[in-house]
């Protein structure tokens, strides 16, 4: 009997996740940073184009116990409430947003962001930054 309630409460106090040992406590921090496809840290060539597609991969976590990504654009590197120009909730389903080109400048750089939301926890902020060029010559098409 003294064994059966000591192994009750190892397997209560820890939760053993891809081969590594969690206390039950972390279990809330444990969101997983969703991760981008694009644009990522490149020109972005917007000659002649009316929109701009963010992409990030699905399926990083439960995506059962996901609610939404929370989608943030910034202009700039930095990432405050200063510089924030969007702000989205975007359904767990789906992978994508796509923003009107006319957003943004030429020769500007911006950054955008994301996190998976859980009912619990929020993920980090995966995030990257990229050139808009609106003129002929860019390095990279979108």
């Amino acid at each position: 009997m003294a064994r059966a309630l000591v192994w009750v409460v190892v397997v209560a106090g820890f939760v053993c996740l891809a081969g590594s040992l969690v206390t039950a406590t972390d279990w809330p921090d444990l969101a997983p940073e969703p991760e981008l496809l694009s644009p990522t840290g490149e020109v972005v060539d917007l000659a002649g184009k009316q929109t701009l597609e963010f992409k990030w991969s699905p399926f990083i976590g439960r995506m059962w116990e996901r609610q939404y990504y929370d989608f943030r654009l910034y202009k700039g590197r930095e990432m405050v409430e200063a510089t924030q120009i969007m702000v989205k909730q975007v359904p767990k389903d789906q992978y994508s947003v796509t923003v009107d080109a006319g957003v943004f400048e030429d020769g500007q750089v911006y950054t955008w962001g994301l996190k998976q939301v859980y009912m619990d926890r929020k993920s980090e902020q995966a995030y990257s930054s990229f050139k808009v060029e609106k003129g002929a010559g860019s390095a990279c098409h979108v």
